[in-house]
């Protein structure tokens, strides 16, 4: 027996049998970048990652996926990682862009394009815009347009002087001189009496026959041939309107003339480049409103873009808004289908707005270049990830989100739930939406929205 208070020696153990030390020799590579990805799946759930798989491949109608377990128990890593291997080389979705509707102006239109071609489309526009500036006042220099317009004018000044002239004789065989008359602002015809070849008013001439100073009888005829040529007055200075009417055509339809063929030809390029139907309908129309509102450009860039003040400065680009284009979505360098996380989806951030700015009186005004995509619009053709309570308890967004799930269709409004007052009368034209939204969540939500909500389990159906 060993004495008390003393260690067995054959209970001993030495210091280094007190720790374990790793053989390098035994591990299989040489550092771990030979290892590779750590393995997606969580451990023990072989049901879970089967079904995520297959929500992902499955393009159905309702297969969106809610992926529910506990905080911490790897499930956002699992969904980035099933995504990232599963589609790791398909073709990203077309652009989206969206342009004025000249035929409905409350209604832009939207357009696609293949990946890269709504960028070159908005650029190669822009430059056509820009390029108005420049182009229309040089058209209207030149030399053979000035000598036409200087024609169309003088013609129609010939055509009135002959029309004043023919009448201002007829009134002068009547005994009538025609005056100009100011009223105010206004300076109109009058006929004036001659009397001993002096004009003398009708009043003052009343006033003579009052006095007994003029024949009554003779001012009688006076004034009945004083009211007969104010009639046929009339209808001479509906004439002269007309001739100045029709000059006004003239003019109007020289300018569009001179300015058809350069327009039509900016244009033409970017109808060989962009053959689809609706571009190339876009551009049609764009083109005739350009020339219909020639008259205006002329006007507003008679001076030099150089000299133009700040105020035609700013009216020359509120003109040239409805031939701006607002590229949506630009997946020009996207790689694959896109996988979007929103870590805050509000209704705005899910759905998108269309944005209105106040002009100088305090009115709030918008158009197609204010449309502002959500992240749904940004994911469409790929996939969006979102927490299921951060979506549940924004305002408005469940029941939205339910909806644009059922009919595919995304309907971009300036609606807020939380500010109803602030809409916009601009309806953009509806997306159509080919997306899978994956919600994580806990099992607690997923049972609750199970057993309350009829649409879920019709639009979740993994």
């Amino acid at each position: 027996m060993p004495e008390p208070g003393r260690p067995n020696d054959r209970c001993r153990v030495a210091a280094d049998d007190l720790r374990w030390s790793c053989d390098p020799a035994s591990f299989g590579f040489a550092d771990t970048s030979e290892i590779g990805d750590c393995p997606i799946e969580i451990i023990g759930q072989p049901r879970a990652i089967a079904a995520l798989a297959l929500g992902l491949e499955v393009r159905s109608e309702g297969y969106n996926i809610f992926v529910a377990g506990e905080v911490g128990t790897g499930r956002s890593t699992t969904v980035r990682r099933t995504i990232a291997r599963k589609m790791p080389d398909e073709q990203p979705p077309p652009d989206l862009v969206y342009v004025h509707n000249f035929r409905d102006p409350d209604r832009p239109r939207l357009l696609t394009f293949p990946a890269g071609g709504g960028r070159r489309f908005r650029d190669a526009m822009a430059e056509v815009v820009d390029n108005l500036g420049n182009l229309l006042p040089r058209l209207f220099e030149s030399s053979r347009y000035q000598e036409r317009r200087t024609r169309l004018i003088d013609a129609a000044k010939a055509e009135h002087r002959a029309a004043l002239k023919d009448f201002e004789e007829r009134s002068k065989d009547a005994g009538f001189a025609l005056a100009q008359i100011q009223m105010g602002e206004i300076v109109r015809p009058e006929f004036v009496p001659l009397i001993d070849d002096k004009p003398v008013g009708l009043d003052d001439l009343e006033d003579a026959v009052e006095k007994g100073e003029f024949d009554r009888e003779r001012f009688e005829r006076l004034k009945e041939e004083h009211g007969r040529l104010t009639r046929e007055m009339g209808v001479v200075s509906k004439e002269i309107r007309a001739i100045q009417r029709r000059l006004g055509r003239q003019l109007t339809e020289l300018d569009r003339e001179t300015a058809r063929g350069p327009v039509r030809e900016a244009v033409e390029d970017l109808r060989d480049e962009f053959q689809s139907l609706a571009a190339r309908e876009y551009l049609d129309q764009a083109t005739d409103d350009v020339l219909e509102r020639i008259p205006t450009f002329r006007r507003i860039t008679e001076s030099d873009p150089g000299e133009m003040d700040v105020d035609a400065a700013a009216e020359l680009q509120a003109v040239l808004v409805p031939y701006r284009v607002n590229l949506l979505v630009d997946n020009s360098t996207a790689r694959g289908r896109p996988i979007l996380w929103e870590t805050s989806p509000s209704f705005r951030n899910l759905f998108g707005t269309v944005e209105r700015v106040p002009d100088p009186s305090g009115v709030t005004n918008t158009d197609h270049t204010r449309i502002k995509a959500g992240a749904l619009v940004r994911a469409n053709g790929g996939f969006l990830v979102v927490d299921a309570l951060d979506l549940l308890v924004e305002p408005g967004v469940w029941p939205a989100l339910k909806r644009t799930l059922r009919t595919h269709e995304l309907e971009i409004q300036s609606y807020d739930p939380r500010h109803p007052q602030l809409c916009s009368a601009l309806q953009p034209e509806s997306i159509p939406l080919d997306i899978k939204v994956v919600m994580i969540g806990t099992h607690q939500i997923h049972r609750q929205l199970y057993a309350l909500d009829e649409d879920f389990k019709k639009i979740f159906k993994i």
